[in-house]
């Protein structure tokens, strides 16, 4: 895996175990401000629940037909004013990222593409079909991105309410309440989508019709895949649309960006050329997370002689708010006996999940980071309680202000 390839998947591989986090989430038109999230203390941890399920393949329809379903329902009222006001911090924290999506497509896929899809989904998709049958490939890329609404609404009730409880078991209430109020707000905006692109009959067999319309123009008769398995439909699809490389972080310098370049065309990198890109990278913060992504995903890119050393960017990006590297920092600390600082970690990863800035949600991950700082709240003492709410404060003033910068606040 090269560093372009990670930065990418990096983007992606935080939710694959969640199939509800490939459905497109619905966007807001404006940019709005970052929030930041109060921790609540400590209480008793419970075991959380099993995974959700995933759906099964379905045949490929020709004409898309929306079954029968109950809405899903959100969540029941919020028994104390405390946990409403964490329930309706986790409805801003979802505005807040929806604000952040529109702000990472209109990097990727330029102002144009990026309004269209922020349309309705029964309006974006005409639009973005007809500038893809006429050779756009960023509009066809936009089309992947909105395919995700089409998924069996009929089962969506069951596996959303499965979903949203088990991302809430086992936190303390208002731990919970937060997690509801994100998830409702974007399980309520998908389903939306989904309904929409429904009754509009929108959805995978679109795309294969373009693609068979569009490789036609090109003068090849491949017929389509009688399928909708993912890979036979999207082989398909990218052989009538080729796709194009993963765009590069646009907070990337020109010398940053020379070197990601490097790494596409190496496929790895020497010892001395390691200790260059490490000397821009630290100056470079976009360039440090992709590196630490890629150490800790251990690509290629990465020489031997580099591994003794590369920890250093997992701590630094961990600084930045990236969640895999906050993750391992805690484990690290907790490994070691330093529940203290582990705790203060646990913590500063969630108020930096809560400001929205990252386009990708990440109401489940913030689960977790509250899961791992209640089960090392239980094994500390009142003081010890107090030396890491310290400990917090001081990560934000040294670190808070780099970290929102880095996870997208500043557009």
């Amino acid at each position: 895996m090269t560093l372009r390839a990670a930065a990418l998947a990096a983007v992606v591989a935080l939710h694959l175990a969640f199939g509800w986090l490939l459905f497109r989430p619905r966007a807001i038109e404006q940019d709005a401000v970052p929030v930041a999230q109060n921790v609540r203390e400590r209480e008793e941890v419970v075991d959380p629940a099993t995974a959700a399920p995933v759906e099964s393949d379905r045949e490929l329809d020709t004409e898309y037909r929306a079954p029968a379903r109950e809405p899903f329902p959100p969540s029941p009222p919020a028994a104390t004013p405390e946990e409403q006001r964490a329930y309706e911090r986790g409805v801003e924290y979802e505005l807040q990222r929806q604000a952040a999506v529109a702000r990472f497509h209109r990097s990727q896929y330029g102002e144009h593409v990026a309004a269209l899809m922020h349309l309705p989904v029964a309006e974006a998709w005409p639009a973005l079909e007809k500038l893809a049958e006429d050779g756009d490939p960023l509009a066809a890329e936009a089309l992947l991105d909105l395919s995700g609404c089409d998924t069996d609404l009929a089962h969506r009730t069951w596996a959303y309410t499965r979903i949203r409880d088990d991302a809430v078991a086992g936190l303390a209430p208002v731990d919970a309440a937060f997690v509801r109020g994100a998830l409702d707000t974007e399980l309520l905006g998908i389903d939306a989508d989904a309904q929409s692109c429904a009754a509009a009959g929108l959805g995978v067999h679109r795309l294969v019709a373009l693609a068979q319309r569009r490789l036609a123009k090109l003068g090849v008769d491949t017929p389509p895949p009688a399928s909708r398995e993912p890979l036979a439909w999207r082989r398909y699809f990218e052989r009538a649309f080729p796709a194009e490389p993963p765009g590069i972080d646009p907070r990337l310098s020109q010398e940053a960006r020379a070197w990601v370049e490097r790494l596409d065309a190496a496929g790895g990198l020497s010892a001395d050329a390691w200790a260059e890109l490490e000397r821009v990278a630290e100056r470079e913060p976009a360039l440090a997370m992709q590196i630490a992504y890629c150490v800790l995903s251990q690509c290629e890119d990465v020489p031997r002689e580099a591994q003794a050393t590369s920890v250093r960017w997992i701590e630094r990006a961990a600084t930045l708010g990236l969640t895999q590297a906050v993750n391992y920092v805690i484990e690290q600390r907790a490994a070691s006996g330093d529940a203290v600082e582990a705790h203060a970690w646990a913590e500063f990863g969630m108020w930096v999940i809560a400001s929205g800035c990252f386009p990708m949600a990440q109401a489940v991950e913030y689960a977790a980071l509250a899961r791992q700082r209640l089960a090392l709240a239980s094994r500390m003492t009142a003081a010890q309680f107090a030396t890491a709410r310290a400990r917090l404060a001081m990560l934000m003033r040294q670190h808070g202000e780099a970290a929102l910068d880095a996870q997208g606040c500043t557009p």
